[in-house]
């Protein structure tokens, strides 16, 4: 029976600093000892830079945004725009794992393909795909990452690096440390619950990237309504989408 008018709720807005627009990560406060946690990276990370001598060119952010197809909304002949999704459960039809410099740059993308498909006819320059059944471990995903995307890159700085990550377990393993070490390669990991934070990829890429996608499969789905699209074709729209919004 308890009814809210509008004064009551200005009033608890207003006191809880709401709003009725939705706020990004980055301006939502993080508890205090989750505060000084970022803080005490952010301190580290420029120390390491001057100490080091870092170039902008060789301080690197790493993430991945994971991709879920729905097979059978994808056949069917109405919600087909609901096929794709950047959250869900079980494996994720993609992983596509974004890079960018601190200079602005950004380096190719890898793209993960669970399941089999012939080399799309158009895989655009700037991403680069691997495709197997059964899909990739953790540990393989960093790996070629390591070698198809962080070492050509390192090759020709000839400076020392460093790579800001989040602490998912699968970055600290032994071999991903000895993949970074192997290319000089500093682990900046950002402490648990601050990526929204400080993360740059957190912060500033990721959330234009899964908007873009989702309104072109919205726009591309309405125009197929009718028709059929298997997941190979989608595979190659997603690719050429990637490429335009990295763009």
């Amino acid at each position: 029976g308890f009814k809210i008018s509008y004064e009551w709720a200005v009033r608890f807005m207003l006191r809880h600093n709401l709003s009725t627009h939705t706020r990004r990560a980055v301006a939502h406060p993080l508890p205090k000892d989750v505060e000084d946690n970022a803080s005490c990276f952010i301190e580290f990370v420029q120390r390491q830079i001057h100490t080091q001598d870092l170039p902008l060119s060789m301080i690197a952010a790493i993430d991945e945004i994971s991709l879920f197809l729905d097979v059978e909304v994808l056949s069917s002949d109405d919600r087909k725009e609901n096929a794709l999704q950047t959250v869900g459960t079980g494996e994720p039809w993609c992983d596509v794992v974004l890079t960018i410099l601190a200079d602005g740059s950004v380096l190719p993308t890898l793209v993960f393909y669970r399941g089999h498909v012939q080399q799309p006819a158009n895989v655009p320059e700037s991403i680069m795909l691997e495709a197997k059944e059964n899909g990739y471990s953790d540990d393989e995903v960093m790996e070629l990452w390591s070698s198809r995307v962080w070492q050509k890159h390192t090759r020709c700085q000839n400076s020392k690096g460093m790579l800001v990550l989040d602490c998912h377990r699968t970055h600290l393993s032994e071999e991903v440390l000895s993949l970074l070490s192997a290319s000089s390669t500093l682990p900046a990991v950002v402490p648990a619950g601050c990526s929204s934070k400080i993360q740059p990829l957190d912060v500033c890429i990721k959330r234009t990237v899964k908007n873009f996608l989702h309104k072109k499969w919205k726009e591309q789905a309405k125009e197929m309504a009718d028709s059929t699209c298997d997941s190979d074709i989608l595979l190659q729209l997603v690719l050429c989408w990637l490429a335009e919004v990295l763009e």
